[in-house]
């Protein structure tokens, strides 16, 4: 198995905390609004640009990409420029039905709330037969909109190369328009794929002609199966086949990856949901090493070119920082072992080969599920003894790390009382 072409992180530009500010409360769900001054914007980016940059990724996804509150296309300019230079190609995330289009946030022709509030017709009606504020996937304006608005944005941006578009997470408009249209189409797939087939081809088509090289990846926010293969969905058969594919396998369902099963698009790359919401995470939980692994290893199987994983929290932590170099090591080495992983990239860090396993297999006795009295004490001792042994300073200093994350564990799990008061300092 070979390194992936397609190495990605997916962001929020609202969930992003790369500044290293410290965490502002547990962020999920879709778009929100930006409640950081202006400058983070730029400071999250360009530090996670760098991490990635350093640690041979090369793609970050960013939804909220362009924001009159952070920057508007002055920040977006240089963000792509400031990820050209280090190889890491930005992909703005645009919505063609939802998640505001191209400009997220500020009154923009490519805003979809002020394209809808200009043309209240366009928008999708729902299953009760009342407008909502998506647009109507076969409305002609729209698709011009959507193919329009591509190509500004593309020459909006001299430095972009790439970009993430998504639809509309499984609505279907109701109005006749788009009931005929899915009646004269073929095939028998649901009717999400369907919709999601007529807004995506603008959008692809306009970025491609606009730029040939650039990386375009769509999201269908699912996963494949055995019957796409003989029968494939429309935007299977019918996209460019230049586009990139993305499909959905959070980790929940990594266990029923469809084995011997191929993607029906030619160039593919799949989601894990890993390393996500772990800003609540304070204690010696919230790994995703061997779910990782899985993932990079079913999709090299499968004949995906690439993977992604979320990218929002900084590095700093013990958690996050195993995380991303697991899935550093793996999306490079799908095939490689935990006891390789250990040795090349944990080996400097926390002071030995033999440490490097320690640390490997407590945190996947953790993302197993063993947090019990019992395995916290015993790996509350290890990494004590380990931290004594322990003679260079950064590997003292991530000890100490996990050294903290246990104690907290026995505090909030089991009520046990810090056993040395204010001596370890845990960023979560």
């Amino acid at each position: 198995m070979k390194e992936f072409q397609y190495r990605w992180l997916w962001t929020w530009d609202w969930r992003m905390n790369w500044d290293l500010k410290g965490i502002e409360g547990p962020f999920h769900g879709g778009g929100d609004q930006y409640r950081k001054d202006k400058e983070s914007y730029l400071v999250d980016y360009k530090n996670l640009i760098e991490y990635v940059s350093e640690h041979g990724l090369n793609g970050v996804i960013i939804y909220g990409f362009i924001r009159y509150s952070h920057g508007g296309m002055e920040y977006a300019r240089e963000l792509c420029k400031y990820g050209n230079e280090r190889d890491v190609r930005i992909l703005p995330g645009v919505g063609t039905c939802c998640y505001e289009g191209y400009y997220y946030e500020g009154k923009h022709r490519y805003n979809m709330t002020t394209w809808l509030q200009e043309h209240p017709e366009l928008r999708a009606v729902d299953e009760d037969g009342q407008r909502v504020p998506y647009l109507c996937a076969s409305k002609e304006e729209n698709q011009e909109w959507i193919r329009d608005g591509m190509k500004w944005l593309f020459q909006s941006l001299e430095d972009l190369r790439g970009v993430n578009v998504e639809s509309n997470e499984f609505f279907v408009c109701q109005c006749r328009d788009c009931e005929r249209r899915r009646e004269e189409m073929e095939g028998d797939e649901p009717d999400y794929y369907k919709d999601l087939f007529t807004v995506i081809k603008p959008a692809v088509e306009a970025a491609l002609e606009v730029r040939p090289d650039a990386w375009v990846s769509y999201a269908t926010y699912t996963g494949f199966e055995r019957r796409m293969m003989e029968s494939p969905p429309t935007f299977a058969k019918l996209l460019p086949e230049e586009a990139i594919c993305q499909w959905n396998f959070p980790r929940p369902f990594l266990d029923h990856w469809p084995k011997g099963v191929r993607p029906p698009t030619r160039h593919n790359v799949a989601l894990g949901s890993l390393n996500y919401a772990k800003k609540t995470e304070r204690g010696f939980a919230g790994f995703s090493i061997s779910a990782t692994r899985e993932l990079c290893r079913k999709a090299a199987e499968s004949g995906m070119e690439g993977v992604i994983m979320y990218g929002e929290d900084p590095n700093i932590n013990v958690n996050n920082e195993i995380n991303y170099l697991a899935f550093e090591e793996f999306s490079a080495c799908p095939e490689t072992s935990f006891k390789n992983f250990a040795r090349r990239k944990l080996a400097d860090l926390y002071g030995g080969e033999n440490s490097a396993e320690q640390i490997v297999s407590m945190a996947l006795s953790s993302e197993r599920g063993r947090r019990d009295l019992g395995t916290i004490k015993e790996n509350l001792k290890l990494a004590k003894d380990a931290l004594k042994d322990a003679k260079d300073p950064q590997a003292r200093e991530r000890w100490s790390k996990v050294i903290a994350r246990l104690e907290y564990d026995l505090r909030r799990i089991y009520g046990y009382p810090r056993v040395e008061e204010g001596i370890y300092k845990v960023y979560a």
